[in-house]
């Protein structure tokens, strides 16, 4: 019996703790450690022609449900450690090292967030690109978009850079690439900024895309 009492004497102990914690605004380290999320998610998307990055930074942390809320919203697609800030252009991108002819018209690439075009205007020497944000991005995003402005570089020396617009989601964003010559490889990219609303949590977003390509006749 004396046993029994210590236990129980022990069991009181314990509820009267943990009230005292939830009073003063201590959560358990167990409760917190199953529903913490974190507030910075970044998404990546591959396929075997196109490469893009959306990192968003909610107002308020998730709890781990949330995240996966948001992961399933944005079609499950992976999501990765955040990184320090890389300004474009990237080293990956729109299928790596791509042939781009002057032969063949405008060349596509596209994920969940996005289709990026480009071609070849040979007579001209450029390239002309163009960006559209994707209907399923789209529909999350609440502000106008803030683009950067397009940058590119031939052998590690920058050539240009487009002009930065502020515009509507649905924004047709274009520019071209000037003193582009065939069997010349160019890296490329640009970040898009923007306030969205997925699975209920408001957050603010930035949209990496970037790729090499190498333009022949």
């Amino acid at each position: 019996m004396r046993h029994l009492g210590t236990k129980f004497r022990q069991a009181i102990i314990g509820v009267f703790t943990a009230l005292g914690l939830l009073l003063l605004g201590v959560a358990p380290s167990a409760q917190a450690d199953s529903t913490q999320g974190s507030q910075v998610l970044v998404v990546n998307d591959s396929t075997p022609a196109a490469d893009s990055t959306l990192e968003i930074v909610f107002d308020e942390p998730l709890s781990k449900e949330s995240a996966r809320d948001v992961q399933s919203s944005l079609a499950d697609k992976p999501l990765i450690q955040p990184r320090s800030n890389v300004a474009p252009p990237l080293v990956h991108g729109p299928a790596l090292n791509q042939n781009i002819s002057c032969k063949i018209g405008n060349y596509r690439f596209s994920d969940t967030n996005g289709a990026f075009q480009i071609r070849n205007n040979c007579p001209y020497n450029n390239a002309n690109w163009s960006y559209q944000i994707s209907s399923l991005l789209r529909g999350k995003i609440t502000s106008n978009v803030s683009e950067s402005g397009l940058v590119w570089y031939k052998a590690g020396v920058r050539q240009g850079k487009n002009a930065p617009h502020t515009v509507p989601a649905n924004y047709y964003f274009h520019g071209t690439m000037s003193n582009v010559r065939n069997y010349e490889t160019v890296t490329y990219g640009d970040q898009l900024s923007f306030r969205v609303l997925i699975a209920g949590r408001a957050g603010s977003a930035v949209l990496t895309i970037g790729g090499t390509v190498k333009m022949v006749p």
